[in-house]
Protein backbone atom coordinates (compact mmCIF):
# COMPACT_ATOMS: atom_id res chain seq x y z
CA UNK A 1 0.00 0.00 0.00
CA UNK A 2 1.06 3.55 -0.63
CA UNK A 3 0.87 6.25 1.97
CA UNK A 4 0.91 9.93 1.14
CA UNK A 5 2.14 12.57 3.48
CA UNK A 6 1.74 16.27 2.60
CA UNK A 7 4.83 18.33 3.33
CA UNK A 8 4.31 21.90 2.14
CA UNK A 9 4.21 21.81 -1.58
CA UNK A 10 5.70 18.29 -1.87
CA UNK A 11 4.21 14.82 -1.38
CA UNK A 12 6.39 11.98 -0.14
CA UNK A 13 5.38 8.56 -1.42
CA UNK A 14 6.65 5.51 0.45
CA UNK A 15 6.48 2.08 -1.05
CA UNK A 16 6.80 -1.47 0.32
CA UNK A 17 10.37 -1.55 -0.90
CA UNK A 18 11.15 1.37 1.36
CA UNK A 19 12.11 3.77 -1.41
CA UNK A 20 10.69 7.25 -1.16
CA UNK A 21 9.63 9.44 -4.04
CA UNK A 22 8.90 13.19 -3.76
CA UNK A 23 6.66 14.99 -6.32
CA UNK A 24 5.04 18.42 -6.49
CA UNK A 25 1.33 18.58 -6.43
CA UNK A 26 -1.14 21.43 -6.60
CA UNK A 27 -3.41 21.38 -3.68
CA UNK A 28 -5.65 23.68 -1.83
CA UNK A 29 -2.81 25.12 0.19
CA UNK A 30 -0.99 26.32 -2.94
CA UNK A 31 -4.13 27.88 -4.36
CA UNK A 32 -4.71 29.78 -1.13
CA UNK A 33 -1.22 31.26 -1.20
CA UNK A 34 -1.70 32.48 -4.82
CA UNK A 35 -4.99 34.17 -3.94
CA UNK A 36 -3.42 35.92 -1.01
CA UNK A 37 -0.57 37.19 -3.16
CA UNK A 38 -2.94 38.61 -5.80
CA UNK A 39 -5.03 40.27 -3.12
CA UNK A 40 -1.96 41.85 -1.59
CA UNK A 41 -0.83 43.23 -4.97
CA UNK A 42 -4.31 44.69 -5.68
CA UNK A 43 -4.51 46.33 -2.26
CA UNK A 44 -1.05 47.77 -2.75
CA UNK A 45 -2.07 49.36 -6.05
CA UNK A 46 -5.24 50.84 -4.53
CA UNK A 47 -3.30 52.26 -1.61
CA UNK A 48 -0.72 53.84 -3.94
CA UNK A 49 -3.50 55.42 -6.06
CA UNK A 50 -5.27 57.00 -3.10
CA UNK A 51 -2.00 58.08 -1.59
CA UNK A 52 -1.16 59.93 -4.82
CA UNK A 53 -4.52 61.73 -4.85
CA UNK A 54 -4.40 62.71 -1.26
CA UNK A 55 -0.90 64.18 -1.27
CA UNK A 56 0.10 66.36 -4.25
CA UNK A 57 3.63 67.69 -4.50
CA UNK A 58 4.16 71.39 -3.92
CA UNK A 59 4.22 73.81 -6.89
CA UNK A 60 7.43 73.41 -8.82
CA UNK A 61 8.61 70.44 -6.67
CA UNK A 62 8.23 66.70 -6.58
CA UNK A 63 9.09 64.47 -3.63
CA UNK A 64 11.78 61.92 -4.28
CA UNK A 65 14.29 60.20 -2.02
CA UNK A 66 13.81 62.63 0.81
CA UNK A 67 14.62 65.90 -1.01
CA UNK A 68 12.65 68.25 -3.27
CA UNK A 69 13.43 68.36 -6.97
CA UNK A 70 12.70 71.61 -8.83
CA UNK A 71 10.65 71.08 -11.97
CA UNK A 72 10.65 73.80 -14.67
CA UNK A 73 7.16 74.57 -16.00
CA UNK A 74 6.76 73.75 -19.65
CA UNK A 75 5.61 76.18 -22.33
CA UNK A 76 2.12 74.69 -22.55
CA UNK A 77 1.45 75.21 -18.86
CA UNK A 78 2.70 78.80 -19.08
CA UNK A 79 0.45 79.51 -22.07
CA UNK A 80 -2.59 78.18 -20.25
CA UNK A 81 -1.82 80.50 -17.35
CA UNK A 82 -1.96 83.64 -19.53
CA UNK A 83 -5.02 85.89 -19.07
CA UNK A 84 -7.76 85.75 -21.73
CA UNK A 85 -7.91 88.43 -24.46
CA UNK A 86 -9.20 91.81 -23.38
CA UNK A 87 -12.18 91.59 -25.72
CA UNK A 88 -13.36 88.38 -24.05
CA UNK A 89 -12.87 89.89 -20.61
CA UNK A 90 -14.94 92.93 -21.54
CA UNK A 91 -17.64 90.73 -23.01
CA UNK A 92 -17.89 88.71 -19.84
CA UNK A 93 -17.98 91.89 -17.77
CA UNK A 94 -20.85 93.25 -19.80
CA UNK A 95 -22.84 90.06 -19.25
CA UNK A 96 -22.56 90.24 -15.47
CA UNK A 97 -22.18 93.97 -15.07
CA UNK A 98 -23.31 95.38 -11.78
CA UNK A 99 -24.29 99.01 -11.04
CA UNK A 100 -20.99 99.49 -9.23
CA UNK A 101 -19.10 98.86 -12.48
CA UNK A 102 -20.31 102.06 -14.19
CA UNK A 103 -17.22 103.96 -13.08
CA UNK A 104 -14.99 101.22 -14.45
CA UNK A 105 -16.71 101.55 -17.82
CA UNK A 106 -16.04 105.30 -17.84
CA UNK A 107 -12.37 104.65 -17.14
CA UNK A 108 -12.20 102.20 -20.03
CA UNK A 109 -13.82 104.75 -22.33
CA UNK A 110 -11.24 107.35 -21.39
CA UNK A 111 -8.52 104.79 -22.02
CA UNK A 112 -9.88 104.17 -25.52
CA UNK A 113 -9.94 107.88 -26.22
CA UNK A 114 -6.35 108.15 -25.08
CA UNK A 115 -5.34 105.33 -27.40
CA UNK A 116 -7.10 107.14 -30.26
CA UNK A 117 -5.24 110.33 -29.43
CA UNK A 118 -1.93 108.48 -29.35
CA UNK A 119 -2.62 106.97 -32.78
CA UNK A 120 -3.53 110.43 -34.08
CA UNK A 121 -0.25 111.89 -32.80
CA UNK A 122 1.70 109.08 -34.44
CA UNK A 123 -0.15 109.69 -37.72
CA UNK A 124 0.85 113.34 -37.66
CA UNK A 125 4.49 112.37 -37.18
CA UNK A 126 4.34 109.97 -40.10
CA UNK A 127 2.71 112.61 -42.30
CA UNK A 128 5.46 115.09 -41.46
CA UNK A 129 7.99 112.46 -42.50
CA UNK A 130 6.28 112.16 -45.88
CA UNK A 131 4.92 108.65 -45.19
CA UNK A 132 1.40 109.26 -46.45
CA UNK A 133 0.17 105.66 -46.58
CA UNK A 134 1.41 104.85 -43.09
CA UNK A 135 -0.10 108.08 -41.78
CA UNK A 136 -3.48 107.26 -43.33
CA UNK A 137 -3.45 103.84 -41.65
CA UNK A 138 -2.77 105.46 -38.28
CA UNK A 139 -5.54 108.00 -38.85
CA UNK A 140 -7.90 105.11 -39.56
CA UNK A 141 -6.75 103.34 -36.40
CA UNK A 142 -7.48 106.47 -34.38
CA UNK A 143 -10.97 106.72 -35.86
CA UNK A 144 -11.71 103.03 -35.28
CA UNK A 145 -10.93 103.56 -31.61
CA UNK A 146 -12.92 106.80 -31.46
CA UNK A 147 -15.06 107.70 -34.50
CA UNK A 148 -15.82 111.14 -33.01
CA UNK A 149 -12.17 112.20 -33.00
CA UNK A 150 -12.72 115.30 -35.13
CA UNK A 151 -9.08 116.34 -35.37
CA UNK A 152 -8.05 112.91 -36.67
CA UNK A 153 -10.88 112.83 -39.22
CA UNK A 154 -10.19 116.31 -40.57
CA UNK A 155 -6.47 115.59 -40.83
CA UNK A 156 -7.18 112.37 -42.69
CA UNK A 157 -9.55 114.14 -45.10
CA UNK A 158 -6.97 116.85 -45.77
CA UNK A 159 -4.31 114.23 -46.50
CA UNK A 160 -6.67 112.30 -48.77
CA UNK A 161 -7.42 115.45 -50.75
CA UNK A 162 -3.72 116.27 -50.88
CA UNK A 163 -3.02 112.86 -52.41
CA UNK A 164 -5.91 113.25 -54.91
CA UNK A 165 -8.05 110.56 -53.27
CA UNK A 166 -11.26 112.57 -53.36
CA UNK A 167 -13.54 109.53 -53.31
CA UNK A 168 -12.04 108.32 -50.03
CA UNK A 169 -12.22 111.84 -48.62
CA UNK A 170 -15.91 112.04 -49.52
CA UNK A 171 -16.64 108.73 -47.79
CA UNK A 172 -14.71 109.82 -44.71
CA UNK A 173 -16.83 112.98 -44.48
CA UNK A 174 -20.05 111.01 -44.92
CA UNK A 175 -19.06 108.68 -42.07
CA UNK A 176 -18.16 111.72 -39.97
CA UNK A 177 -21.64 113.18 -40.50
CA UNK A 178 -23.14 109.83 -39.53
CA UNK A 179 -21.42 109.96 -36.15
CA UNK A 180 -21.82 113.74 -35.72
CA UNK A 181 -24.67 115.26 -37.78
CA UNK A 182 -24.03 118.66 -36.19
CA UNK A 183 -20.57 119.01 -37.75
CA UNK A 184 -21.34 121.70 -40.34
CA UNK A 185 -17.74 121.90 -41.55
CA UNK A 186 -18.01 118.29 -42.78
CA UNK A 187 -21.25 119.13 -44.58
CA UNK A 188 -19.78 122.17 -46.36
CA UNK A 189 -16.66 120.31 -47.41
CA UNK A 190 -18.67 117.33 -48.62
CA UNK A 191 -21.05 119.61 -50.55
CA UNK A 192 -18.15 121.27 -52.36
CA UNK A 193 -16.76 117.87 -53.36
CA UNK A 194 -20.18 116.90 -54.68
CA UNK A 195 -20.43 120.13 -56.67
CA UNK A 196 -17.08 119.35 -58.29
CA UNK A 197 -18.71 116.16 -59.59
CA UNK A 198 -21.70 118.21 -60.82
CA UNK A 199 -23.92 116.70 -58.15
CA UNK A 200 -25.66 119.94 -57.18
CA UNK A 201 -28.92 118.35 -55.91
CA UNK A 202 -26.94 115.98 -53.67
CA UNK A 203 -24.86 118.90 -52.38
CA UNK A 204 -28.01 120.86 -51.52
CA UNK A 205 -29.43 117.85 -49.71
CA UNK A 206 -26.23 117.53 -47.69
CA UNK A 207 -26.36 121.18 -46.65
CA UNK A 208 -30.05 121.21 -45.82
CA UNK A 209 -29.71 118.27 -43.42
CA UNK A 210 -27.15 120.14 -41.33
CA UNK A 211 -28.60 123.66 -41.74
CA UNK A 212 -30.32 123.66 -38.28
CA UNK A 213 -26.87 123.46 -36.67
CA UNK A 214 -25.21 126.18 -38.77
CA UNK A 215 -26.01 128.89 -36.24
CA UNK A 216 -24.39 132.19 -37.22
CA UNK A 217 -22.06 130.82 -39.87
CA UNK A 218 -22.57 133.28 -42.72
CA UNK A 219 -20.82 131.07 -45.27
CA UNK A 220 -23.37 128.31 -44.80
CA UNK A 221 -26.47 130.11 -46.19
CA UNK A 222 -24.28 131.82 -48.80
CA UNK A 223 -23.19 128.43 -50.15
CA UNK A 224 -26.82 127.28 -50.24
CA UNK A 225 -27.77 130.46 -52.12
CA UNK A 226 -25.09 129.93 -54.75
CA UNK A 227 -26.27 126.35 -55.36
CA UNK A 228 -29.89 127.44 -55.63
CA UNK A 229 -28.78 130.07 -58.14
CA UNK A 230 -27.13 127.34 -60.23
CA UNK A 231 -30.50 125.62 -60.42
CA UNK A 232 -32.20 128.88 -61.49
CA UNK A 233 -34.15 128.94 -58.23
CA UNK A 234 -33.56 132.67 -57.88
CA UNK A 235 -36.35 133.51 -55.46
CA UNK A 236 -34.97 131.01 -52.91
CA UNK A 237 -31.43 132.16 -53.63
CA UNK A 238 -32.39 135.75 -52.72
CA UNK A 239 -33.67 134.54 -49.34
CA UNK A 240 -30.43 132.77 -48.45
CA UNK A 241 -28.20 135.56 -49.80
CA UNK A 242 -30.00 137.99 -47.52
CA UNK A 243 -29.53 135.64 -44.55
CA UNK A 244 -25.81 135.51 -45.23
CA UNK A 245 -25.54 139.29 -45.71
CA UNK A 246 -27.38 139.88 -42.44
CA UNK A 247 -24.46 138.16 -40.73
CA UNK A 248 -21.70 139.56 -42.98
CA UNK A 249 -22.98 142.64 -44.83
CA UNK A 250 -19.71 143.67 -46.51
CA UNK A 251 -19.18 140.67 -48.75
CA UNK A 252 -18.90 141.96 -52.28
CA UNK A 253 -19.27 138.52 -53.82
CA UNK A 254 -22.52 137.80 -52.01
CA UNK A 255 -23.90 141.23 -52.90
CA UNK A 256 -23.07 140.51 -56.51
CA UNK A 257 -24.86 137.14 -56.25
CA UNK A 258 -27.88 138.84 -54.71
CA UNK A 259 -27.94 141.33 -57.57
CA UNK A 260 -27.83 138.52 -60.15
CA UNK A 261 -30.82 136.70 -58.63
CA UNK A 262 -32.78 139.95 -58.18
CA UNK A 263 -32.19 140.87 -61.81
CA UNK A 264 -33.29 137.37 -62.89
CA UNK A 265 -36.51 138.00 -60.97
CA UNK A 266 -37.03 141.30 -62.79
CA UNK A 267 -36.40 143.35 -59.64
CA UNK A 268 -34.23 145.79 -61.49
CA UNK A 269 -34.02 148.65 -58.95
CA UNK A 270 -33.06 146.32 -56.07
CA UNK A 271 -30.59 144.57 -58.33
CA UNK A 272 -28.83 147.87 -59.17
CA UNK A 273 -28.68 148.72 -55.49
CA UNK A 274 -27.05 145.38 -54.73
CA UNK A 275 -24.53 145.84 -57.54
CA UNK A 276 -23.62 149.35 -56.30
CA UNK A 277 -23.10 148.06 -52.76
CA UNK A 278 -20.90 145.31 -54.14
CA UNK A 279 -18.63 147.88 -55.83
CA UNK A 280 -18.48 149.98 -52.65
CA UNK A 281 -17.02 147.09 -50.65
CA UNK A 282 -13.81 147.22 -52.75
CA UNK A 283 -13.25 143.50 -52.12
CA UNK A 284 -14.39 142.06 -55.44
CA UNK A 285 -12.08 139.99 -57.57
CA UNK A 286 -11.05 141.65 -60.88
CA UNK A 287 -13.39 139.40 -62.84
CA UNK A 288 -16.33 140.09 -60.49
CA UNK A 289 -15.70 143.83 -60.55
CA UNK A 290 -15.72 143.89 -64.32
CA UNK A 291 -18.99 141.98 -64.35
CA UNK A 292 -20.66 144.31 -61.82
CA UNK A 293 -19.54 147.43 -63.72
CA UNK A 294 -21.04 145.94 -66.85
CA UNK A 295 -24.35 145.46 -65.04
CA UNK A 296 -24.40 149.09 -63.89
CA UNK A 297 -23.83 150.63 -67.26
CA UNK A 298 -26.86 152.55 -68.47
CA UNK A 299 -28.94 150.81 -71.00
CA UNK A 300 -29.07 152.96 -74.15
CA UNK A 301 -31.44 152.50 -77.02
CA UNK A 302 -29.59 151.80 -80.26
CA UNK A 303 -29.48 154.79 -82.66
CA UNK A 304 -30.43 154.24 -86.32
CA UNK A 305 -27.46 154.09 -88.60
CA UNK A 306 -27.27 157.19 -90.88
CA UNK A 307 -27.52 156.51 -94.59
CA UNK A 308 -24.21 156.72 -96.23
CA UNK A 309 -24.09 158.98 -99.39
CA UNK A 310 -23.94 157.08 -102.57
CA UNK A 311 -20.52 157.03 -104.00
CA UNK A 312 -20.53 157.51 -107.84
CA UNK A 313 -18.14 155.30 -109.66
CA UNK A 314 -15.10 157.01 -111.15
CA UNK A 315 -15.47 158.18 -114.78
CA UNK A 316 -14.30 155.78 -117.34
CA UNK A 317 -11.08 156.81 -118.95
CA UNK A 318 -10.82 157.08 -122.75
CA UNK A 319 -8.22 155.02 -124.42
CA UNK A 320 -5.35 157.05 -125.88
CA UNK A 321 -5.60 157.89 -129.62
CA UNK A 322 -3.84 155.51 -131.89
Amino acid sequence: MNRYTEIGEAVVTSTISGKAKVRLVQNRGLRSVAVLLLAAIFLGLVAAFWFGLGKQPADGEVQGEGRPVVVKPDAAAHKMAEPPPAALVEESKSQVAAPSEVDAGSTEKLSTQQQSQNAFSRAQQLEQQGKSNEALEKYRSALLLNPTNGAARQSMVDLLLKTKRTGDAERALQIGLKYNPKQTSYAMQLARLQVEKDEVPQALDTLMKTLPYAGKQAEYPALIASLLQRQNRHASAVVYYRKALALQPNSGEWLMGLGVSLKAGQQMDEARTAFKRALETHNLSPQSQAFVEEQLRPVTTPQPVAAQPAVSPPPATQPPPQ
